[in-house]
């Protein structure tokens, strides 16, 4: 077993001075921790610790402790030798011993002879059995801890190993210290161990030692991942310069028709509101009530995706307003819905062989006919035509159940989902591709039937897809834009400048606004970075999904990827709302970065949810919610529901500013009496000693901290008491919430 704990907070030690044991690579007989556990080692602690993804963290403050149990554990050892970062100031500060059930060890500082310190930062300690062990007594126990309180910065330790003898360089044992006298001897009972196994008969001899048949074990065992030396950081948080408001409805995500009925995590994200939309959401019919068609995602076949048949969109509206979500509702303009829940647009009965079929249902096939044609359908076959009166009646049935009940079920009403893709992913029933006209033709007569139905709505479009389409038309793609005719037909305009430019026209001309918000949806068109849970994870693909992230905002940051030129979406789209149809707001439908499961997917999910709240926007949508647990699930909760009890970013956005590789979002309440900082680590090595200037705040009378890092959830953690300043330690690939209660400086007479 090994057993790491620490001791109280308090005084912390004088900086530790240089290591003065030669370098040497003992030979390992037994591995307890190398990056991860060690064969028959198994972890039984309770510290806050990070373990399992190389170099384990630990906070050693508090009297945590952290135990790993080996049963069975038999064979000779020379010694034991670890490796560990921790911070100068700390000193020599660590001590170990060996443990067992009613055994009694000596307890032996680490000190400078007993350790070689490495030009990386880190430390390697070997401490001889002859100290450890004098008496040669049974053990099944390591124990490493802090000897004298330290404060909670983290401690990484790693390659904790026993070995067959010393170091080739190790001092000779005329040189090591006797062994401590009786009075020095550990009578602490075994510390809450949790599996009380009677000790093995492991007899330790101080000098040689036999082979071992782990000895395989160990050198097949991975190297040990190590982490750049801590580096210093600094934030500013300016409360004295200008804020805004937050849009609480940033923090969106998507209705999934297939897992909704099984899932329940998508209620505890903190989320503030949900999204009806996707393929789907183009051709469901709304007097059906559960009748979509999957389109060019599943062999375009009518489905009820929940499987219930007794589902009713009325139980997705009930669910957010009885969760306190609010609604996004896409409304069909393309002008097909499904008329059943059956029919399919391709039958290999009627079309013949084609390249691909539906495992489940063999006659329904992918519209690829064996040759590589492709075939086309006969839109009656699966859909029926929806006309802007049909849209008009699904709206005032939404009123008039709002009247009755006395609120408001729809915040806001989106108009159909990617227009620009209709001719590939719904070519069943609209094989040409849109364009300029055609979009904007459905605009106006779509939203308009919205806007008699209920003239306070909020209606958003176009739901763009991406980059080309905001820059031309299906039409435009089909020929290639450096043809583009369907643009240069608009006078060489982009498609989204342009339909705004002829909404803003509409409206000035009629009276009629039939825009409120402008939506588009953005994925990072970089190779392998992915949406959902796909996505590569290798270094260069996850440094590229964080960069990408920088396209929503950053004007020197060049996508990486077949765009190559700046996007920075938000204001180039901000900078066509001021110019063509000034006071629309701007939603992102849909966004996600790849990679949910893996670190680098939480760290730019929680950019993104950042930068959305600094760049005012008016709403975002994940498509469609991270996957429980996962990094981009806690990113979520680091802005929505840190503590579990509630606690959120706050509603004010304040300036901030933050040296590489550090991000740095700030947020305080009506009153400025409450702070809240969300602090991104974005190096995947490099610990970071970050300090946190707070301009115009005032004092601190009141700190959280939370921190979530690879492979662990979001947790609470020591994070100091500074009263004018403050520093936190931010763990590699990091995010750290900083919920901060502020006295304000008294304003000047």
């Amino acid at each position: 077993m090994l057993l790491l704990a620490g001791g109280a907070a308090g005084a912390v030690a004088a900086d530790r001075g240089a290591g003065r044991r030669p370098a040497g690579e003992p030979a390992v007989a037994e591995v307890a921790y190398q990056g991860k556990l060690g064969p028959r080692w198994r972890d039984d602690g309770w510290a806050p610790r990070i373990t399992g993804e190389g170099p384990a963290r630990f906070d050693l403050s508090g009297n945590g402790g952290w135990m790993l149990s080996c049963p069975g554990l038999k064979g000779t050892f020379g010694g034991v030798a670890f490796r560990f970062q921790a911070p100068l100031r700390f000193g020599d500060f660590l001590e170990v011993r060996l443990d067992a059930e009613g055994g009694e060890f000596p307890r032996v500082e680490v000190r400078g002879e007993d350790r070689a310190d490495r030009p990386d930062g880190w430390s390697e300690a070997w401490i001889a059995m002859s100290r450890l062990n004098p008496a040669g007594a049974p053990f099944d126990s390591l124990v490493i801890r802090a000897s004298k309180p330290v404060e909670p910065a983290p401690v990484f330790i790693d390659g904790v190993v026993l070995t067959r003898n010393a170091p080739p360089a190790a001092p000779a044992a005329a040189a090591v210290p006797p062994p401590p006298s009786p009075a020095a001897t550990s009578a602490v009972p075994r510390e809450r161990s949790a599996a009380k196994a009677p000790a093995s008969r492991t007899a330790a001899t101080p000098t040689a030692a036999a082979p071992l048949a782990a000895a395989a074990a160990a050198a097949a065992a991975p190297p040990p991942r190590s982490f750049a030396p801590t580096a210093e950081a600094r934030v500013s948080i300016d409360c004295a310069g200008p804020a805004h408001r937050i849009s609480p409805f940033v923090y969106g995500i998507a209705f999934n028709e297939r897992l909704d009925g099984s899932d329940g995590h998508q209620f505890d994200l903190g989320a503030s509101v949900r999204r009806w939309g996707g393929n789907s959401s183009t051709r469901f019919n709304w007097k059906s009530g559960r009748a979509w068609n999957t389109a060019l995602d599943w062999y375009f076949e009518n489905i009820n995706y929940t499987g219930d048949p007794d589902y009713h969109w009325t139980k997705f509206l009930d669910a957010n307003r009885s969760r306190g979500l609010e609604t996004a509702l896409t409304v069909p303009i393309m002008g097909w819905v499904a008329k059943d829940t059956s029919s399919y647009s391709f039958p290999v009965s009627a079309y013949g062989p084609q390249q691909a079929v539906d495992p489940f249902k063999v006659d329904a096939g992918n519209g690829v006919a064996a040759d590589g044609h492709l075939l086309s359908a006969s839109a009656s076959a699966t859909s029926v035509q929806s006309q802007p009166e049909d849209v008009e009646r699904w709206v005032v049935a939404i009123r008039e159940a709002d009247r009755k009940r006395g609120s408001r079920g729809v915040w806001m009403y989106i108009l159909d989902n990617e227009p620009m893709l209709w001719n590939s992913t719904h070519r069943d029933v609209h094989p040409e591709p849109a364009s300029y006209d055609e979009v904007l033709d459905k605009t106006l007569r779509y939203a308009a039937a919205v806007r008699r139905a209920d003239p306070d709505a909020l209606i958003a479009g176009p739901a763009l897809w991406g980059w080309p389409a905001y820059q031309g038309s299906a039409v435009d793609s089909k020929y290639g834009f450096t043809l583009r005719p369907d643009r240069r037909a608009h006078g060489d305009v982009p498609f989204l400048q342009w339909y705004l430019r002829k909404l803003a026209a509409h409206e000035k001309k009629t009276g009629q606004r039939l825009l409120d918000v402008v939506d588009v949806h953005f994925y990072a068109m970089g190779q392998g970075i992915g949406t959902g849970v796909r996505g590569e994870t290798d270094p260069d693909t996850s440094a590229r999904r964080i960069r990408a992230t920088r396209a929503l905002w950053d004007p020197t940051y060049v996508d990486e990827s077949w765009i190559n030129e700046s996007v920075r979406l938000i204001p180039r789209i901000k900078e066509w709302i001021a110019k063509e149809y000034p006071g629309r707001g701007l939603s992102i439908g849909e966004w996600s970065f790849g990679a949910e499961n893996h670190q680098s997917g939480g760290i730019a999910t929680a950019e993104a949810l950042g930068r959305f709240g600094e760049q005012d926007l008016t709403s975002a949508f994940y498509w469609t919610y991270p996957a429980r647990g996962s990094p981009a699930f806690w990113a979520f909760r680091a802005f929505r529901n840190f503590d579990g009890q509630g606690g959120r970013f706050l509603d004010w956005s304040l300036r901030t500013r933050a040296s590489a590789p550090v991000s740095a979002f700030a947020s305080r309440d009506e009153g400025a009496g409450h702070v809240t900082a969300v602090l991104l680590n974005l190096d995947p090595s490099q610990v970071l000693d970050v300090a946190v200037d707070l301009a115009g705040c005032g004092s601190v009378s009141r700190r959280r901290t939370f921190q979530q890092a690879a492979d662990s959830g979001l947790a609470e953690v020591f994070g100091g008491g500074e009263k004018e300043g403050l520093r936190q330690v931010l763990p590699p690939w990091s995010i750290t919430v900083l919920d901060l209660n502020v006295d304000p400086p008294r304003s000047k007479k």
